[in-house]
């Protein structure tokens, strides 16, 4: 179930061509993913989404977050015995978007095994952004990873549509 779930929410991504969603609909989308790990997870995971109202409605490309929440999960929280949390941030800093994901999973090991999903963010954001875009790791302490990426603040160059 969970497999086809994915598949579907992945596929859904995909068709609605948008170049760009709203940040509200892209965290709809990660909460109904995180519920989905939740029902298989139970106590072992939990998360928290902090973004300010005033921001929901910036403009990114879609699938910028999902993966380095689905990161967090299989590489950092569902290999851990007791799991952990997710905690997802954004805001503005120098005329930048910054999105954090941060997981209180396996961190080091972690970074190691987080590959294909976070390889083809990078090679988007750069088609997109060029070197405007970024995408990095930091280690937490005392246990975890927190992935964030940087990106132009659509707001001040975007088409109203």
């Amino acid at each position: 179930m969970l497999e086809n779930l994915t598949q579907y929410l992945r596929t859904s991504l995909i068709q609605s061509r948008k170049p760009n969603n709203r940040l509200a609909d892209e965290i709809k989308l990660i909460l109904t993913y995180l519920d989905i790990y939740k029902i298989r997870m139970g106590d072992r995971l939990s998360f928290k989404i902090d973004i300010p109202d005033n921001m929901m409605k910036i403009q990114i490309p879609p699938m910028i977050i999902q993966p380095l929440v689905e990161n967090a999960i299989k590489h950092g929280i569902e290999p851990k015995i007791d799991g952990g949390k997710i905690l997802v941030k954004a805001f503005i800093k120098k005329q930048a978007l910054t999105i954090e994901v941060m997981d209180t999973g396996m961190g080091i090991q972690e970074k190691s095994a987080s590959g294909v999903g976070t390889g083809n963010l990078k090679k988007r954001l750069e088609a997109l952004y060029g070197r405007k875009a970024s995408l990095s790791f930091e280690d937490i302490d005392p246990t975890g990873l927190k992935a964030i990426v940087e990106i132009p603040n659509a707001e001040n160059h975007s088409h109203h549509s």
